[in-house]
């Protein structure tokens, strides 16, 4: 590469750190919540944990510490959609265009550096080496533990069937 273009490899690459850090940061300093009943939060053993508003409702912190415990034990699918959602959602506003920046400077300096796009740029160093030695990777891994997945889901729609007969058997990223 010449100078001109270590120069502006360099530039690019701090505009990544400083998106990549402001991206972290929004969702480090978020402040949201989700207000719950205590009966909509039943499965969870400390409801302490999460402080009541003056309505009497518990307040869910959209931070990992409060919303594991409601993904994990909360008996009610609604409540565990809502929180999953909501994290989903969270910084939204702020960090699309943040990401959507990072893909496109990435995408410039795999350009930069003679690579087709990022994904090349990564994987020529790695033993995978490319995209195709990759994807092949991923579907050999995949094929392998799909008997193990088939098993993983049908006990957890036993499960779900088990715990909430009222929900159908469909399951759910929230289930």
């Amino acid at each position: 590469a010449t100078q001109d273009q270590r120069a502006i490899l360099r530039k690019k690459r701090q505009q990544i750190e400083e998106l990549c850090t402001a991206f972290c940061s929004s969702i480090n300093e978020n402040d949201q919540y989700l207000l719950f009943t205590d009966d909509e939060l039943k499965g969870i053993d400390d409801l302490n944990m999460f402080p009541l508003d003056d309505g009497g409702m518990r307040k869910v912190s959209l931070k990992a510490p409060s919303t594991l415990p409601v993904l994990k034990f909360a008996h009610n699918a609604e409540t565990r959609r809502r929180v999953l959602e909501s994290l989903s959602k969270k910084c939204q506003e702020v960090n699309t265009s943040r990401f959507e920046q990072v893909l496109q400077l990435r995408h410039e300096v795999a350009n930069i550096v003679g690579y087709p796009n990022h994904a090349a740029y990564e994987l020529a160093p790695k033993m995978v080496s490319n995209e195709v030695n990759a994807n092949t990777f991923l579907a050999e891994c995949l094929e392998a533990y799909r008997p193990k997945l088939e098993r993983d889901m049908k006990q957890l729609a036993d499960l779900k069937r088990e715990m909430n007969p009222d929900e159908g058997e469909e399951l759910h990223a929230w289930d």
